[in-house]
């Protein structure tokens, strides 16, 4: 199995900081299990096997990193005959594209298969571009001066912070957060706003009850409720509090039984 280089620049990376230390491990794992073009196998059992083989770790848990891995834009995922694969964003910026047979399959988008023969000094130009090597040295390679570049960045997959949020509070209280919770929350968040998710979790795991159908049923609430905010749910909470009597003060209950005890001779009720 061939080396890998790992650049210092992890330690501040903006994608990986939005990750678990589950999900950034499901990363580092695939970085190894990658051929020379950065693809792999894509079926979640298949990476469960290779790379943790001796974790309890489910089909399930690889899913949800692997959908995490892909918003923040580190992984793609595509199919080539009806079989999933994953390709590492990025790849040629850091590895060393050598002069092998690729083991997978290129995405179907891509102009040209990195499994040809490649030179990494740059003798084939249009291959690197392909391979996701800057072929052009020429910081502006905007073929039209009139023409104003795009913003830099403006390719870069957007990451929802909310998203990113509410998901590591689920699996930080509640346990993996499946494929399919994961789309429900995002629906979600088009209703309700991070926090006031964040808060039904919280009250999910104060009532005992970690699962998602309760936490959903909060969540409806919460909709039907108007609660839109922090303010909006500790109001809430607040008016369904019970109140306690005034201390030195008699409740109407105390003053009939009382009364009663009067009536009946001091004889206990």
């Amino acid at each position: 199995m061939p080396n890998r280089i790992i650049s210092s620049g992890i330690l501040t990376s903006e994608s990986l900081s939005q990750l678990t230390w589950f999900e950034q491990c499901v990363f580092f794992k695939l970085l190894v299990l990658a051929d020379d073009y950065g693809r792999y196998d894509g079926r979640p059992a298949v990476i469960r096997g290779q790379a943790f083989s001796l974790h309890n770790v489910t089909n399930a848990d690889i899913q949800a990193a692997l959908s995490r891995l892909a918003a923040v834009g580190i992984v793609s995922n595509y199919e080539v005959d009806g079989r999933p694969y994953l390709q590492l964003e990025h790849w040629g910026k850091y590895q060393r594209l050598r002069n092998s047979k690729a083991k997978y399959p290129a995405p179907p988008d891509s102009v040209a298969d990195c499994s040809e023969s490649f030179d990494s000094r740059g003798n084939s130009p249009q291959l690197a571009a392909d391979c996701g090597l800057n072929p052009n040295p020429n910081p502006n390679p905007n073929p039209n001066p009139n023409s104003p570049l795009p913003p830099p960045g403006k390719t870069t997959p957007v990451f929802d912070e909310g998203l990113g949020k509410c998901s590591d509070f689920y699996q930080q209280n509640i346990g993996t957060l499946s494929p399919s919770t994961y789309e429900q929350l995002k629906e979600w968040l088009n209703t309700l706003p991070a926090e006031v998710i964040v808060l039904a979790i919280q009250a999910a795991v104060d009532h005992g009850k970690r699962n998602w159908a309760y936490i959903r049923a909060i969540l409806k609430s919460c909709a039907d409720n108007g609660i839109r905010s922090r303010a909006d749910w500790e109001a809430r909470e607040s008016a369904r509090a019970p109140r306690k009597p005034a201390e030195g003060k008699r409740s109407s209950v105390d003053d009939a039984r009382a009364k009663l005890r009067e009536i009946a001779g001091g004889a206990k009720l």
